[in-house]
């Protein structure tokens, strides 16, 4: 979805899923965990990724900010609608 929104380019899309695959591999290992800073599994996937990746896995994080944005509107007219 973020490649077909332009978001992310080809290449930026197969570097994440290999670099995805890595952290569901080291999941299903045993070898994750959060650290102690990180809110949740979502955002420890996005700073690995961000570590790993730079740029690229901060695209993560933009599309995670359009989300809550979306959903900050759709509940402030559901609230004005009432």
């Amino acid at each position: 979805m973020l490649e077909s929104v332009g978001l992310l380019t080809k290449e930026d899309l197969e570097v994440l899923k290999i670099e995805l695959k890595k952290i569901y591999q080291n999941i299903q290992e045993g070898n994750f965990s959060l650290q102690d800073n990180v809110e949740d599994i979502h955002s420890q996937v996005e700073l690995i990724l961000t570590e790993r990746l730079g740029d690229v896995g901060k695209k993560i994080h933009q599309r995670k900010k359009q989300k809550r944005s979306s959903f900050s509107r759709c509940k402030i007219i559901s609230t004005q609608r009432n």
